[in-house]
């Protein structure tokens, strides 16, 4: 047990800063975004709960029946405005206006009933208003139905005024209200009746679809049920023929009703906002893989039926379905057929994007041929990115903060897209294919096009928003500087946790350094473009390689780069805060202390002032990759989840090591006195070294004579120690 606490405190410190202030595990990565868009900006569709009709708006299409009554010319908004917003107070001052013609508002349609004095049409608004609140007050949870309660008469007296109206122009409408009084008094068999005796007045449009569903919900509470589900789906209310199926023990879902309105009409505009949820909530949402499959044997049988007159949505369906089954080439042959058929412009923006995803997924290395057609292809994208980009879409990205933009949530469409081709298909490809500077490149753009707009910002702890705009660049993500302390968690959360930055850690020095080269002297027009998307402050590529350089133990160039970053921009950097709390030397003073030391152990002809250099080389190098790792790398411990374990800085650590191992070996070998020999044991805790090696020293007699603890005289720590601190995953 003592053993198992030993081995327990040597190890809680390795766990205590694991992934300090680094990257972090995704929510979702680049190739999860959302990306089916079937229906324009609402890319989250239609379940059908409030779509009575097949109608797309009945409401709109009301308006338009008022405006033949009428004038076409009142527009639709002011007809909605009266018609559907105006309360019964506002209604009856209209009425009286009307009856003298008398009066002025700033809505055309209340001026027009106004002006011409339509006090038929006023009368009829203000019953159908009356009837709507008595309806609505027997819906409230707190109405109970008792026989001649207020609710009751107010329903009946509205039922006979609408019965004694003798005109024609509003039969239809004041019939509807009678339907509709009469549905709320439950007298079903009244209501069929005024429906039959009436339905010759009817015209065919949307107010005769919505007296036929009273109807039928007539039949349905009469026992008619086969007649009222008929009704139902020849209106097109898919919803109540799904509640009179559930009434008799038969469930069904929203691909269920997918069926049925398919069965219905082939072209009914709800089957493609019904697709848009499915594939949004079920299939890129919860990622249920039993709904790709039944959605595309769904999709496959409408193009083979061919009865859709609009087939471009379904071949952009069954393309993006057959990629989420793993079949890329059917899907290309699908995106194809969709580019070739018209469609509005939503959806062609839409099958271009999805085109050239999968020609960069399909794709099987990065060359020149690829990177001219990705290079026209990401102009494109930029611009419908840059045009769509509006006030209130750059209000959302701001308010959604770029910590959502990191862990891979949907915040814009255009971006998204960008991302996911960039990030989930092209990097890839170009890293495997040897192309690591273009890599890192085309990864810039698209963690920072974006932002380039937007600014990077942040909720901080105070609920007021952290902006650090374009230029130069962000700094503590948690905390506003002037609320900054040394004990807090401030850090830099996306210019050091996003893809860029994780393939800049990974991939190796000299690529970095060649993409600084490449930003400063681009060598086309790619190069050119990339840069003018990028983040292009000189300084934080300069602080990652002098880093990099360090942990390489390439000090004398790690000195080149780090000169070169001013100390306002080394207080952004994530580990800031760390080496600010230790009051430690910054990485400059330290690479030049080491490239100094390792002069000393080249030109020192006395061999004991070289073990001695030797050794402080030694120690420094174990404290740069231990208890001072913020001087070599951005975070301490590993990620494992994401992207990919960074092999490069594994062996960066590991070589730093061995050179650690070597050099204090070798130290040791080299001393010729023996006093300072035992002296440097003693400085190292070698004590039963000193004590046995060199006895007869003043240093071995002082540790005889003042040293009674049996762990001074046992063997040195296991060598092991670092690795098993570097492998530690945490608890």
């Amino acid at each position: 047990m003592k053993h198992l606490f030993a081995i327990l405190v040597v190890l809680i410190p390795a766990c205590r800063f694991s992934l300090a202030c680094g990257p972090f595990d995704r929510l979702c990565t680049p190739d999860q975004y959302y990306t089916f868009r079937l229906c324009g900006a609402d890319m989250t569709g239609n379940d059908l709960r409030d779509s009575r009709t097949g109608r797309e708006n009945s409401q709109m299409d009301n308006c338009r029946s008022w405006a033949k009554l009428t004038s076409t010319d009142i527009p639709l908004e002011d007809i909605q405005d009266v018609v559907y917003h105006w309360e019964y107070d506002k209604l009856e001052e209209l009425h009286a206006h009307a009856m003298t013609g008398k009066g002025e508002n700033n809505n055309a349609f209340a001026n027009w009933l106004i002006q011409k004095k339509d006090t038929e049409i006023t009368s009829f608004l203000l019953l159908a208003k009356r009837c709507e609140k008595v309806r609505a007050k027997q819906c409230s949870g707190w109405y109970y139905p008792v026989q001649g309660d207020e609710e009751n008469t107010l329903l009946m007296e509205i039922v006979e005024k609408a019965k004694a109206y003798k005109g024609k122009r509003l039969l239809d409408r004041y019939t509807l209200q009678m339907m509709r009084a009469l549905t709320s008094l439950r007298q079903y068999n009244e209501c069929l009746n005024v429906w039959l005796g009436h339905k010759v007045f009817f015209h065919g449009d949307v107010i005769q679809e919505m007296a036929q569903n009273y109807a039928a919900g007539a039949y349905f509470h009469i026992g008619q049920k086969e007649k009222a589900k008929r009704i139902f789906m020849k209106s097109g209310d898919i919803n109540s023929y799904i509640f009179c199926l559930n009434k008799e023990g038969k469930t069904y879902n929203s691909y269920d009703i997918l069926s049925l309105l398919y069965q219905r009409n082939p072209n009914d505009k709800r089957l493609l906002r019904l697709i848009q949820y499915l594939i949004h909530y079920k299939v890129e949402g919860f990622r249920y893989g039993c709904y790709s499959k039944k959605l595309y044997d769904f999709t496959l049988n409408v193009l083979n039926e061919g009865k859709s007159k609009n087939l471009a949505p379904w071949y952009y369906t069954a393309s993006f379905l057959a990629d989420k089954l793993c079949d890329t080439v059917q899907a290309l042959e699908y995106i194809r057929q969709a580019k070739s058929l018209p469609a509005g412009q939503d959806l062609r923006d839409a099958i271009c994007v999805f085109d050239i995803y999968l020609q960069a997924k399909s794709v099987e290395k990065y060359d020149a041929d690829f990177e001219n057609y990705l290079y026209n292809e990401l102009s494109w994208l930029d611009q419908k990115l840059v045009m769509n980009l509006d006030s209130d879409t750059k209000e959302w990205i701001i308010n959604s903060g770029i910590k959502n933009h990191i862990c891979g949530y949907s915040l814009y469409y255009w971006d998204d897209m960008m991302r996911k081709i960039v990030i989930s298909q092209v990097v890839p490809k170009c890293i495997a294919s040897g192309y690591q500077t273009r890599a890192l490149q085309l990864l810039n753009m698209a963690d920072n096009r974006l932002l380039n707009f937007v600014g990077k910002h942040l909720y901080s702890i105070d609920d007021t928003i952290v902006d650090w705009g374009n230029s130069p660049r962000i700094c503590y993500s948690w905390f506003k500087r002037n609320y900054y302390r040394a004990d807090d968690d401030a850090r830099n959360d996306y210019d050091y946790s996003n893809d860029f930055f994780i393939n800049l850690d990974s991939l190796g020095v000299e690529h970095i350094e060649r993409l600084a080269v490449r930003m400063q002297k681009p060598l086309c027009a790619f190069d050119r473009f990339l840069n003018e998307r990028s983040y292009t402050n000189m300084e934080y590529l300069y602080e990652i390689i002098g880093t990099q350089l360090l942990a390489a133990m390439r000090y004398k160039e790690a000195i080149h780069y780090l000169s070169q970053v001013s100390d306002e921009f080394m207080q952004t950097t994530n580990v800031y805060p760390y080496l600010q709390k230790e009051r430690q030397e910054d990485k400059l003073d330290f690479a030049k202390k080491m490239a100094a030391l390792e002069q000393h152990i080249r030109k020192s002809k006395n061999p004991d002032d070289r073990a001695e250099h030797m050794l402080t080389f030694a120690r420094e190098l174990q404290n740069s990759i231990g208890p001072h790792w913020y001087l070599t790398r951005y975070y301490s411990g590993h990620w494992v989840c994401y992207p990919f374990y960074s092999q490069y800085q594994t062996d960066l650590y590991d070589h730093a090591i061995k050179k650690f191992e070597y050099l204090k070996h070798k130290a040791f070998e080299t001393f010729t006195d023996a006093e300072r020999a035992a002296k440097a044991c003693y400085d190292w805790s070698l004590y039963k070294t000193a004590a046995t090696k060199y006895p007869q020293t003043e240093t071995a007699e002082y540790i005889r004579g003042n040293c009674d603890v049996l762990a001074d005289y046992q063997d040195a720590p296991n060598k092991n120690l670092y690795k098993n601190f570097k492998n530690f995953d945490g608890w």
